[in-house]
């Protein structure tokens, strides 16, 4: 049995919006020669099409011990959590990927934390503290 925790937006708009029409610049190909261990890692090696992260709902799984905690599982494995627009993108980060010699630049989403500052706030269904 898993339990769910589902993030949704409370009104219109999207909940996660990390920067649509991003383009990675020189600090991103510092970072990828860094995580390569090659200084002349050459740039045309690096992916600049970095796709958008846009969700208008977001499953983060809950261990047993905070659905206990939380009380809010007991009739249901999956909660609704309303949250404001945009009110995830605190928990979104870019990460670097390689494949096949070549790094791709991902948006991702730090379920752990998402789920830690839930707990913080006392697990609430309307969650709306300030970013």
């Amino acid at each position: 049995m898993l339990f769910r925790a589902r993030f949704m937006c409370s009104e219109e708009g999207e909940l996660v919006i990390a920067k649509p029409g991003f383009v990675p610049g020189l600090n991103h190909l510092q970072k990828v020669r860094e995580l390569s261990g090659c200084p002349e890692f050459p740039k045309e090696k690096v992916c600049e099409n970095v796709s958008p992260c846009m969700k208008n709902v977001y499953t983060c799984f809950v261990s047993e011990s905070l659905a206990i905690k939380s009380n809010l599982f007991n009739e249901t494995g999956c909660r609704d959590i309303l949250v404001p627009p945009r009110f995830l993108n605190r928990f979104v980060s870019l990460e670097y990927e390689q494949l096949l010699g070549i790094y791709d630049i991902l948006w991702v989403i730090d379920n752990k934390a998402i789920i830690k500052a839930w707990e913080a706030a006392g697990f609430p269904l309307y969650w709306k503290e300030e970013e």
